[in-house]
C-alpha cells in the first residue's frame, strides 16, 4: 500500500492507496494539503482497486442521488456507488474505505471521481470533526469584507468570482468552502481547487485568452480549466471570519442585475440545499446548523438576480454589489 499524509485545516488525513495511479489521482485532489508527517491522525483513507461485490445493505435509505453517484444510510454509516466503485464511511468519521473501478474513471471521468465521488465522502467525514462544507464562492473585499455567493452549480459562481478578482477581490474558492464554529465566531475555510471558467470568458479577458486552445474540462459544458495562481498570483487566502455579505445568484437573461434584499427567515431556506448534508446526522445536525445560523446572522442577504448587463460588462458587478449599502438595496 502507498501512503500520503494531508493537513486539511487541523484535520489529519492518512490515505493508503493500492497503486501509484489512484495514488496519484487522489494527490490531484488534496496536494495543496499534503505535509511530511501528522502530529495527530484524525481520518484515514483506504482505497483498492481489487472489485468486490456490491456492499450497500439493503435495509440502507438512499440520501441522495447526483449524476451516476448514489449515496446511502444505515446506523450512521453512509455508502455512496456509481455501482461500480463503493465508498463506505465509518460512524464517527474516522475511517473511509473501498474499490475505484477502472469503469468508473474510464465511463464517469477524472472529473467526477475527483468532484463528486472522491470529494463527497471525504466532505461527509470531515463533518466529524467540525467542517462543514458550503456550496459557495468567498471572496475577500479591498475594504477586508467577506462575501459569499452561495448557489447551485452553473448559477455564475465563477465568473462573479473572476470579475471580482480582476477589481482587487481576494478569493477563497469560486465553489466550495467549509464553515467552522469558533471561539470568534463563525470561520468560512477555503477548499483548494482548480477553476473550471465557463469558455467565454477566455473571449472577454485578455489574460485569458490562450484558454481558448485548450481542451474543455468537461464533455457536457463548455468549461477550461484554470489554476489560478497562473493568472492571478498571491489573491488567494485560506480564511474569512464573519462574512458580511451573501449572495445568492441566479442567471435571468434580463438585460439589468437586480438585487432583491432578504430576510434571515428568506434566506435560510435558501441557504440549505447548498449544505444538504446538514440533516444527515442527526449527533451533528445541531452545529452544522449552528454554523448556518451564525452566517445568516453576521452577514446581510440578497438575492443576486444576474442579468446581461454584467455578462457583457463585468467591471459593472462592483457597483451593483455596492448598492447593497443601500438601506433599500434594490437595482
Amino acid at each position: 500500500m502507498l501512503l500520503q499524509r494531508y493537513q486539511i485545516h487541523g484535520v489529519g488525513v492518512e490515505v493508503q492507496t493500492s497503486s501509484d495511479a489512484l495514488s496519484q489521482l487522489v494527490h490531484q485532489c488534496l496536494f495543496p494539503y499534503a505535509v511530511p508527517a501528522l502530529s495527530r491522525l484524525d481520518l484515514k483513507v483506504e482505497l483498492a482497486e481489487e472489485k468486490r461485490d456490491w456492499l450497500v445493505p439493503t435495509r440502507a435509505r438512499r440520501f441522495l442521488r447526483y449524476g451516476a453517484l448514489r449515496a446511502f444510510a444505515l446506523d450512521g454509516w453512509r455508502y455512496f456507488t456509481d455501482y461500480l466503485s463503493y465508498l463506505v464511511v465509518e460512524p464517527a468519521g474516522g475511517l473511509i474505505r473501498g474499490y475505484i473501478a477502472d469503469e468508473t474513471l474510464r465511463e464517469q471521468g477524472e472529473r467526477f471521481f475527483l468532484n463528486l465521488f472522491f470529494s463527497l465522502p471525504l466532505f461527509e467525514a470531515l463533518r466529524h470533526h467540525g467542517l462543514y462544507f458550503l456550496h459557495a464562492a468567498a471572496l475577500r473585499s479591498p475594504e477586508q469584507e467577506g462575501y459569499l455567493f452561495v448557489a447551485n452549480a452553473y448559477s455564475g459562481k465563477t465568473s462573479l468570482t473572476l470579475a471580482l478578482i480582476r477589481q482587487g477581490f481576494r478569493y477563497l474558492s469560486d465553489d466550495t468552502v467549509f464553515l467552522r464554529n469558533s471561539p470568534q465566531g463563525l470561520e468560512v475555510l477555503s477548499w483548494a481547487r482548480a477553476f473550471h471558467v465557463p469558455s467565454e470568458l477566455s473571449r472577454v479577458y485578455p489574460e485569458l485568452a490562450h484558454l481558448a486552445a485548450r481542451p474543455e474540462s468537461s464533455p457536457f459544458h463548455p468549461k477550461k480549466e484554470l489554476a489560478m495562481e497562473e493568472f492571478y498570483p498571491e489573491r488567494h487566502i485560506n480564511r474569512l471570519l464573519n462574512p458580511q455579505w451573501l449572495f445568492f445568484p441566479a442567471l435571468t437573461g434580463e438585460p439589468v442585475t437586480r438585487l432583491e434584499p432578504l430576510s434571515s427567515a428568506q434566506a435560510l431556506p435558501l441557504l440549505l440545499p447548498q449544505s444538504l448534508a446538514v440533516m444527515f446526522d442527526r449527533g451533528l445536525a445541531p452545529e452544522h446548523l449552528r454554523a448556518l445560523k451564525l452566517l445568516l446572522a453576521s452577514a446581510r442577504s440578497f438575492r443576486l438576480w444576474s442579468g446581461t448587463d454584467i455578462k457583457s460588462d463585468p467591471s459593472r458587478l462592483q457597483a451593483v454589489l455596492q448598492k447593497a449599502r443601500d438601506p433599500g438595496a434594490e437595482s
